[in-house]
């Protein structure tokens, strides 16, 4: 299987991108900086673009049959609003080359998890990211994909151990983190499993 990780350069993507080719996947990274990728493989193809311009993005998805975006906005940004822009380009180019399987890293504080005090202070702090990320979930929510929406709780960069929970209604539990590495596991483990499709996943310790 070829897949396109869009945020490959990011803490999760690169674990996503380490760990799709420790698998065998034929894996294409999306990142604005080729030249600080640190990541090397017979397997790996890195894609030089903006997620924010539909031509790039369309061009690096032709020919993919998967695509995960952990897409993140820093910020220190400008635009606090990349990641529902950057998923309409997204949706847009894998419409029209009828690629169906879509995973989607958010985070758990939108929509229906807005609840507890973990997430309001999530709220407090990010504000308009945190909104970017609900405008996102409309959006792949409405695109017809075979899309699975994963909503990990805070991230660190602990060791990857497979020991973690999920579900859609998932009871988070103190200290209500979880590494970047056992994200990445996840996710990848959904590319080819059809039992979260279109379902939005809680993933925590």
């Amino acid at each position: 299987m070829r897949i396109i990780i869009f945020g490959a350069s990011g803490k999760t993507g690169l674990e996503i991108t380490k760990q799709t080719l420790q698998k065998g996947y034929r894996t294409v990274a999306f990142v604005q900086n080729p030249t600080a990728f640190p990541l090397k493989n017979k397997n790996l193809e890195i894609f030089q673009g903006d997620a924010l311009n539909y031509n790039q993005v369309e061009n690096a998805i032709n020919g993919c049959e998967a695509v995960i975006s952990v897409l993140g906005v820093k910020l220190s940004s400008k635009d606090k609003f990349i990641c529902s822009k950057s998923s309409k380009n997204i949706i847009a180019a894998m419409q029209k080359f009828g690629i169906k399987r879509l995973i989607v890293q958010s985070a758990y504080g939108v929509k229906e998890t807005k609840k507890g005090i973990g997430a309001k202070l999530a709220w407090l702090m990010l504000g308009n990211i945190m909104k970017d990320k609900e405008i996102m979930e409309d959006e792949i929510e409405k695109s017809g994909l075979n899309w699975t929406i994963v909503r990990p709780v805070k991230l660190n960069n602990g060791k990857l151990t497979k020991h973690y929970r999920y579900d859609v209604d998932l009871k988070i539990r103190f200290p209500y983190v979880i590494s970047r590495a056992n994200v990445a596991d996840f996710i990848i483990s959904q590319l080819e499993n059809p039992t979260c499709i279109k379902k939005k996943i809680i993933i925590s310790n």
